[in-house]
Parts: structure tokens; sequence; C-alpha cells
């Protein structure tokens, strides 16, 4: 019985006790028969939403009216009880909205209500109460039993309310996205600025508005592309645009290299857009974040005898050496961020291409065969000699193999560079071998496991072969451990112009 929807008109219910209510057995059927998170929508995706002509109503759709009309009529007539049920109100909606279709004008809106699946627990309705009743609030026989969820106010992150009313946002948003209107894009800034998730469509809409008001035309009304770079504030670094879409994540089609951890492959839906370091982190920036906090440097990186970067000297190279915990502290203290999660780091690094590279493998990365004085066919002797760690390090310690400064090989169609290859990247995930077969038909925005002790590392380095610098190719490394080839790159929801 717990609804999450997210309205400017109504309120959710949550049982205190997480047990079904001792009420009438009809009145408990009417609010649990269903799905308990629903979308109304106009029409069919192929449909239009009509404007209403009538003078008083002029800038609302046909739907729109109605959904307006159905709650006052709803309102009155449950001046006893103090509420209406979601169904009551849908169900005017659409006899409304058939009216205006009936006139024969040719024109066709068929409203639909949509569940929106959550686990089983999460049953219920909506209800929308009536302030003018004489007893306005939930029906006594619930009222021991359910706890009011305020429409107003701050919402954990991954609670169910915080969840639906990122989904209302994102409804919201989607359908405002070329509007013009300032008074609906200043209405949504303000109803979602504190809508966890919803920073991204609120930044953006406040961009568009910033333009408006400065009377640019509408046609050159900015928006934000996928690759498109704006430097960090905070950290100073170049961050890139990630829109929200869907992808398949895991072993590539035709893939002949895949783990079987890469399998199945699955749909992931990315729900948020994202900014996402062009780069992996500079030593210079990490410099700066140390100088800031008092975070002491790590050890210069090694191999053999070898240094990698004297005394931290060059300050381009990619940072290498820190544990998953102290990638984080960066991200969250100095860049205001996070480390992306593996999902968002595989649908950024393919930029929607189902290949397992996102080009030439020696264009485009650093890895064990072309980081060296000479190019080593890698294929050769890479299996056998990582069987012996000593092996495989004198080859490619005499050959001069080494961390490159960022931005020097191609970047990917998303202006990432160094997705693959120079060094290893912490993401945000636990690692556990069989993640993705716990995974439903389309997961949406997956963080991973909930706990663990090693964490996943994506994109391959200078260290390795090219059969791990696949985009759907998956490493593990121990958590508190830090390593001369591991670095990472933040992601942050919002950065203004």
């Amino acid at each position: 019985m717990r609804s999450g929807a997210a309205s400017t008109s109504g309120l959710g219910f949550d049982p205190k006790d997480g047990s079904a209510p001792n009420v009438d057995g009809d009145l408990l059927n009417t609010f649990s028969g269903s799905g308990s998170r629903h979308v109304i929508t106009a029409g069919t995706a192929r449909e239009k939403a009509f404007q209403v002509t009538v003078s008083r109503d002029q800038g609302h759709s046909v739907f729109t009216q109605a959904f307006l009309d159905a709650l006052a009529a709803g309102a009155q007539a449950s001046n006893d009880r103090g509420f209406v049920i979601l169904d009551e109100v849908f169900a005017s909606i659409k006899l409304r909205v058939g009216r205006f279709t009936s006139q024969g004008s040719g024109r066709t809106m068929t409203p639909k209500l949509w569940p929106i699946p959550r686990d089983d627990k999460d049953k219920g309705t909506f209800v929308f109460l009536n302030p003018a009743a004489r007893n306005p609030r939930a029906p006594e026989g619930l009222q021991k039993a359910l706890a009011v969820v305020p429409k107003d106010g701050a919402a954990e992150p991954g609670t169910p309310i915080a969840d639906a009313r990122l989904n209302m946002a994102m409804l919201a948003y989607q359908s405002l996205q070329n509007s013009t209107n300032l008074a609906a894009l200043r209405r949504f800034v303000s109803e979602n600025e504190n809508v966890p998730g919803a920073g991204w469509m609120v930044e953006i809409f406040k961009e568009k508005i910033r333009t408006l008001e400065s009377g640019a035309p509408p046609s050159i009304v900015p928006v934000l592309r996928a690759g498109q770079v704006r430097t960090n504030p905070d950290d100073g670094q170049p961050y890139v645009w990630i829109p929200p879409g869907e992808f398949q994540m895991g072993c590539s089609p035709g893939d002949k290299e895949c783990d079987d951890i890469e399998k199945p492959l699955h749909k992931v839906k990315i729900t948020r857009g994202f900014w996402l370091g062009q780069t992996e982190l500079t030593v210079g920036a990490y410099k700066q974040f140390a100088q800031k906090t008092g975070v002491s440097m790590p050890g210069e990186p090694m191999i053999g005898q070898r240094k990698l970067n004297h005394a931290w000297s060059d300050l381009d190279q990619p940072m290498v050496a820190v544990t998953w915990a102290e990638a984080k502290s960066y991200c969250k203290s100095s860049a205001k961020g996070r480390l992306p999660t593996e999902a968002e780091w595989e649908y950024a690094a393919r930029a929607a291409s189902t290949a397992a590279r996102y080009g030439e493998l020696d264009a485009i990365a650093w890895y064990a065969g072309n980081s060296g004085n000479s190019h080593l066919e890698t294929q050769a002797w890479e299996k056998d000699a990582a069987r012996d760690g000593n092996k495989y390090l004198n080859i490619l310690e005499k050959n001069g193999n080494r961390i490159h400064r960022v931005k020097q090989k191609q970047p990917n169609p998303w202006n990432l560079h160094d997705m693959l290859g120079n060094v290893r990247e912490w993401v945000s995930d636990w690692y556990q071998a069989d993640y993705y077969k716990t995974l439903p038909s389309t997961a949406l925005d997956p963080e991973g496991p909930t706990s663990g002790t090693d964490c996943v590392l994506r994109g391959g380095s200078w260290y390795w072969g090219g059969r791990l610098l696949r985009v759907s190719d998956r490493n593990v490394y121990i958590s508190f451990l830090s390593f001369f080839d591991i670095g990472f790159r933040c992601a942050r929801e919002v950065i203004s112009p």
C-alpha cells in the first residue's frame, strides 16, 4: 500500500510498520489493487496534444483542462469522505477527453494510465485529498495504518518518494524541451530544484531561461550536446556532457575476447545526464587538492627500478597510485562530484556505438603494445608472461613502457580521451562476478552490488595488452590498495556555463 506518486495536488501514504492495515475489505482493495506509481499521459506516442480554444481556458491542453475539471468534480463529490482516488480521476479524464474526440474534427487523444513498475511491496494507489471537505484527511479506518508522505520537503535519494519525484520531473522535462514559455520553464525550475537527480535538467532550463530573458531568438536557445565541454569551476578540469539514453551493456556483438563476467548483454537506461571528466584526472589537479587539504601525495609510481613520474613532476600525466577511497575523496571534495558508476562509464565510453572499441587501437589508446620505445606484438607473449609477473614486468621495463600524458590520443565520438588505455579507472561499483545476471531485462541506472571488498576498474592501461582494452572489459582490484596503472576520472551532475 505504498504510494510514491509525486504531484502538486495529492498526498501519498506509506504503511508505518509494513503490515497490511486492519480495515474494511472493500476499502483496502480500493487502495491496494494496483501498482502505486503511475504516470498519466495525454495520449499515445503518435498522438498530438490539442489546445483548448475556449477563451477562459486558453493555454491549457484538452488533457490538462480535463484533469483540472476532473479534480474539481472529484473535490465536489468527495465532500463527505474527503478524498478521491486516482482511478476515479482518470475515469473522469477519459470521459471528458472523449467528448473532445467525438466532435468529429478528426483530432484524437487517448489518455493513458501507466504504472511505473517497482518491487512487489510497492502496491497501492494515489489519493487526492480535498482541503475543502468536512473531513479533509485520509479515510478514518486507515489513519493508524498509514503515514502521510508530504508533497513538499526534502526526500532522501533512493527512497520511493524521491524516485517518483524524479520520474515526474523527467516527464515534465521531456514535455518542455522545445518550449520557450518562460512561465512554464520557471515553474519547472522552482518545483524540481531540490529533487534528487534532477539537477541537470534544472540547470539546462536555467540556461534556457537566461537566454530567453536576454531577448535572443528562440531558434538559438542553447541545448546541451553530447560531447560539449565545460570547465568545472571547482577543480578547474574539463568535463564533457553525457546525455541520458539507453544502450546494450556487456560483451559487444561479435566480440570473441569477452570473459564470462561481461555477460549477458543487457539493456541499461541512463535516465539522468551528467558531466564526466574529459580526461583521466591529472597529477596537477591532484597536487592542488593535496595542497589545499593536507592530503599526502602517494609514493612515486615505479616499474621495477624505473620511476614513471619522478617526484610527480609531470603535471599532465594521469594521477595514479591512489586507492578507491582516495579517488572518491577527490571527486567529492575537490570536484564536488563523484566517481561514475560502471554503467555510466561504459555508456560514455561507447558513445552510442555497439563496437568493442571506438576506433583503431593504436590511434585511440596507450597499451603494452605501443606505450614503450618499440612496438610489441603483445598477443604472442602476454598470456604466458602474465602467469609469471616478473617476466611480464621485465619485458615492459626493458622496453621503456610507461604512462603518457593525457589527451595524446584520438577521443571517442563524445569527446572523451583515454577511455581505453593509459591508466585503468576506478568506478563507484563494488565488484560481483555474476552481477549482470542479477539485473532485470532493462536496468535503470544500476549502481552495482550494495557491498563488497573489491571494486571495478575499467578501460585497460599502458601496462596491459590490447585484449583488455575493450569498452565492455571488467577488471577488479582490492579497494584499499593502489597500483601504478590505476587512476580515475570524476562525474558531476551540474556545471553552469
